[in-house]
């Protein structure tokens, strides 16, 4: 309720921290009876996130959208005197927001004013003109910065990852605002614990804070910096004389980071916290870390100018690194895959290191076992099922399209499976693909595998020293690096765009009235080269009916679209980076003779493409299950007997309003996706959906 006795200025979230800091500067302000309070913005959802994407240039980042949006939610509460926003950090554009921000409300129609507050003199100068005394004001900070320090003491440091025991340890670096805030993130800290890391961040606002924010401003600045931050804290003195330094790193280790970053960039500072991810990078490699996740808005521009960097020091260290960019389009499937396959490369590598296996393939499969084991993969567009044996040959295999049902492609799928085996009994099954727990539910296994892990087992069962995989389905594309056993140490996977994937010949091969199949030779057969602008899907669909206009025939745009395909994937999926020998290449779009062709010239190297091209992934799938050491038999009528169906449910429990869907078995529910809080897999096991 508010209290219309107080004065309301809106702070916009960032993660947990701004409850936090709001209700100790509260309290403060209500210990001096000032009628000033800090409203927090209403919690962050997709609309959040969607309304200020809508009202910002496509290249701000996700920070400044995730801010306005919420504004506008605390705005329609109503009861409002101001807005507030922090307008010191580094030379990072975030410190501008909230004079853009400002700007777009007052276009809109809503004359609040808006208070950038720093604790510089100007930051100091606008609390005041909020109402706040000066005396006031020290004591604010101070209150605040402590509760930052008491959060992340109690929530953040006693998580950190300890390389000596557990693992993996996997280390989290980036742009801060996206690091500690879980709606920017999709919750990336909690996934990668949940699938078993130990995580490491390597920026908790406290030491932001008390690092590096005076450390930010220009040389004659810092000493007036420092002695605001002393007025306020005293007994931080000694610290400053001494060095600040953290308690949860090696601070040896740490300055020699810094000292080796400087091999990368030397001298120069991007802005942001760009140089400082090198550092990171860096610094969990001499640490012993297993993995880093590099995490950043779309489009920061200092993290995406130190991207190249970090995949050298990805390389010169030997430690696992994935980039991840966030958006308002950035899908939770894609993270999860992401967050498990990385997570299980680094078990892998580390059962490797530690035990006496020679490959990949004897680490996952020590001891093989009698009898029959299905591997499904269910993909955006097409759904893949085999059989193996004992001897991990492919006894059985079904390739169909997933035509937006997966549901219904899984069932054909057995069905044609169960002909083709003579009614025999499987012993485990293994899921894998984006549809993988989708499938779970309906099979009833527990054998549940990343796409990334299973394309490089099924690739090794036929190219035993494979060093890339080029792997291109209908919707998704991967390249996945290997070291000399066989374990991934580097992946990578397309995010929205699919102009280098099947979809986008598909598209081509509806306009021209020409199947898939065809476009291959028709594009090997035509002498006529033009060069498609491939890097987008719609800029090519553009450049095609430019080229049209100037003549040029059918035959020779198939030829420039198969072509530009593999310029597009080395471009923007495989980051130009070195793919070593062998190079395999698989995944539907393998079966395209003029892209394996486009590959062969781009990268002037032989081009694998293996048996089974199109069924990898469900072929690893099936090692995995051999894996899960079974027992009992699994029969495929327990899911071909049954009818299974979706049904799909607006949750409007909370102001995210998740898009639910319910795995119906006859009537019973199977499982439930899509709820954030949890409450709908609370009916897995019920009829029917009352609610």
């Amino acid at each position: 309720m508010i209290d219309k006795m107080n004065r309301y200025f809106v702070v916009p979230r960032m993660g947990p921290y701004t409850d936090v800091v709001c209700r100790a500067i509260n309290q403060v302000f209500r210990d001096h009876q000032l009628p000033i309070r800090l409203k927090l913005s209403p919690r962050t959802t997709k609309g959040t996130v969607l309304r200020g994407w809508q009202l910002l240039d496509e290249n701000m980042c996700l920070p400044a959208k995730i801010n306005l949006g919420n504004y506008l939610d605390a705005i329609d509460e109503g009861s409002i005197n101001g807005l507030v926003q922090w307008d010191t950090c580094k030379s990072c554009r975030f410190k501008v927001y909230h004079i853009l921000q400002g700007s777009v409300l007052r276009r809109m129609g809503y004359d609040l004013p808006m208070y950038g507050i720093s604790m510089s003199v100007r930051g100091v100068q606008r609390l005041r003109e909020m109402g706040v005394p000066l005396r006031v004001i020290f004591k604010a900070f101070r209150r605040g910065f402590r509760a930052v320090e008491e959060y992340d003491k109690s929530h953040v440091l006693p998580y950190q990852a300890d390389p000596s025991h557990g693992g993996p340890c996997v280390g989290v670096c980036g742009e801060i605002f996206t690091m500690l805030d879980p709606d920017a993130n999709l919750g990336i800290l909690e996934r990668l614990r949940k699938a078993g890391a130990n995580v490491h961040v390597a920026l908790p606002l406290t030491a932001f804070l008390y690092s590096h924010l005076w450390a930010a401003w220009p040389l004659r600045e810092r000493l007036s910096a420092m002695l605001r931050h002393l007025f306020i804290f005293p007994e931080r003195a000694v610290a400053y004389l001494r060095g600040l330094k953290r308690s949860d790193v090696d601070n040896e280790l740490l300055r020699r980071a810094r000292k080796e970053a400087e091999r990368y960039l030397p001298y120069y500072d991007v802005g942001g916290h760009g140089k400082e991810s090198i550092v990171w990078s860096i610094y969990y490699a001499l640490a012993g870390f297993d993995g880093v996740v590099h995490v950043a808005p779309f489009p920061c521009a200092p993290e995406s100018t130190v991207s190249a960097f970090l995949d050298q020091v990805s390389e010169d260290y030997g430690i696992p690194l994935i980039h991840l960019t966030f958006d308002a389009q950035f899908a939770e499937a894609n993270l999860q895959t992401r967050v498990e396959a990385l997570v299980n490369i680094l078990h892998l590598r580390r059962k490797l290191r530690e035990g006496s296996h020679g490959s990949l393939s004897e680490a996952v499969l020590p001891e093989r076992i009698s009898g029959l084991f299905l591997g499904v993969d269910v993909g955006s567009v097409s759904t893949k099922a085999v059989v193996l044996n004992s001897k991990l040959e492919v006894i059985a295999e079904v390739y169909l399209p997933t035509s937006r049902n997966p549901v219904k492609a899984v069932g054909l799928c057995l069905e044609r499976l169960r002909r083709q085996i003579d009614g025999q009994g499987i012993r485990a099954v293994g899921v894998t693909g984006s549809g993988r727990h989708l499938a779970a539910a309906m099979l009833g296994t527990e054998v549940v595998a990343d796409e990334i892990t299973c394309q490089a087992l099924g690739v090794l069962q036929y190219v035993r020293d494979a060093r890339s995989i080029v792997e291109i389905g209908g919707q998704d594309s991967k390249l996945i690096q290997l070291d000399s056993k066989g374990v991934p140490v580097w992946y990578n996977m397309n995010t929205i765009c699919s102009a280098g994937t099947g979809s986008f010949l598909a598209g081509a091969s509806r306009e021209f009235g020409l199947s898939i199949e065809e476009m291959g030779p028709t594009a090997l057969a035509c002498e006529e080269e033009i060069r498609i602008a491939g890097r987008c899907g719609v800029f090519a669909e553009s450049d095609v009916v430019s080229k049209q206009q100037q003549g040029h025939g059918v035959p020779a745009l198939i030829r420039g679209l198969c072509f530009a395909l593999p310029r597009n994937y080395l471009n923007n999926v495989a980051r130009n980076r070195h793919l070593e020998e062998p190079v395999v290449f698989t995944g539907g779009v393998a079966g395209n003779a003029a892209v394996v062709e486009g590959f062969r010239r781009a990268l002037g190297v032989p081009i694998v493409v293996p048996p089974h091209h199109e069924t990898t992934g469900a072929i690893g799938a099936a090692m995995m299950a051999v894996a899960s050491n079974p027992i009992g038999m699994w029969e495929l009528s327990t899911v071909t007997d049954f009818e299974f169906s979706t049904k799909g449910v607006q949750c409007d429990g909370c102001a995210n309003q998740c898009d639910v869907a319910l795995l119906l078995r006859e009537r019973e529910v199977a499982a439930a996706f899509g709820s954030r809080c949890g409450k709908w897999e609370a009916l897995v096991g019920k009829e029917g959906i009352n609610q």
